[in-house]
This record gives C-alpha cells, sequence and structure tokens, in this order.
C-alpha cells in the first residue's frame, strides 16, 4: 500500500491511499522527469483537488510513501512540480520531475514488511537490474549497532558474477 502527501516540510499529511504505483523506480537516473501511474486511489477527486490547489499556490511538491500494515511510513519518493496528465476512474497518471530509488528497493521493502527477509543470499531472489535496489535498501537499513570484531569473511568467486552481486555476497 502507498500514501500521497504534499510536501508541507514537516509531517507528512496523507491525502489519499493508493494500492499500486508504476514507474516509481529507475536504474537509468537517481533524478529526472517521469510518468507516475497510481493505481486504484481512493478518493482521487480529492488528491486531484488537493494537487490542483498545490499547483495554483506553486507548491506542487510531494511524496509518495510506502506503508506498512498499520500505515505507517517506512520510506519515500519525493515528487516535484506534480501535474496530473490523466484521470480515469480510480487510476491518476501524474507527472513530474522524481528522486528515484533503484529497481528493487520497494521490493526489498515488501519482503522485509511481510518478514521475507530471513535467510543468507536472499538478494539472490532479486533480478539482476534490481540488485542496486536491493543494495540501497540494505544500506539503509543496517544494524550497526553491534561491532564484529576479528570478524573473518570468506568469499567464493563462484558466488557472484558482477560488481553488485560480489557487494551482495559482503552482506
Amino acid at each position: 500500500m502507498f500514501a500521497f502527501a504534499l510536501d508541507t516540510l514537516e509531517k507528512p499529511q496523507i491525502i489519499s491511499l493508493i494500492e499500486d504505483v508504476k514507474n516509481l523506480e529507475s536504474n537509468k537516473t537517481n533524478f529526472g522527469f517521469r510518468k507516475l501511474r497510481l493505481i486504484n486511489v481512493e478518493n482521487p477527486a480529492q488528491l486531484k483537488l488537493e494537487i490542483e490547489k498545490a499547483i495554483d499556490n506553486f507548491d506542487n511538491h510531494g511524496s509518495i510513501h510506502l506503508l506498512d500494515q498499520n500505515n505507517s511510513i517506512l520510506t519515500g519518493t519525493y515528487i516535484s512540480n506534480i501535474k496530473i496528465s490523466k484521470s480515469k476512474k480510480n487510476n491518476l497518471c501524474l507527472s513530474g520531475y522524481v528522486w528515484h530509488q533503484p529497481k528493487g528497493y520497494y521490493k526489498a521493502w515488501k519482503m522485509k514488511m511481510y518478514n521475507q527477509i530471513n535467510d543468507k543470499n536472499i538478494w539472490k531472489n532479486f533480478e539482476k537490474n534490481e540488485l542496486q535496489g536491493w543494495l540501497v535498501f540494505a544500506l539503509n537499513n543496517m544494524n550497526t549497532e553491534s561491532s564484529k570484531e576479528n570478524l573473518i569473511i570468506e568469499i567464493n568467486g563462484d558466488e557472484f558474477n558482477n560488481l553488485d552481486e560480489f557487494f551482495c555476497t559482503l552482506g
């Protein structure tokens, strides 16, 4: 489940819940103009009204947030210069400048949300083009509280075929 909130420079206030968002990740660039498809938006008329009011005030910046089962915000993607390019039933298409996460980032978050990250080498469930997203997720969710002195790492060269897989093998 996702949510949309306009940027208020304070705690995000969710305007609408969204079942799914397409085109939210990119491996080509971290920032760029994109069209996002919001699928099955709760109360799309309210969301459109709030975005149109924000456009009139030249304050049309916001975020798409990933929510957990309790509708708490886990992570988000910032969008500036938001415009509504298409609206059909409960689906909306927005365009704007998006600060992307790499492909696989939201997949990793959803796996964590559903307690599916519980085995060593779980990264092998990701496609090659999703490994950057897994690495960003892993770095953002590291547990650095316990230091491991005299740590020995043994790496089998057969475990990886590229640099992303090497870093995933390191853990």
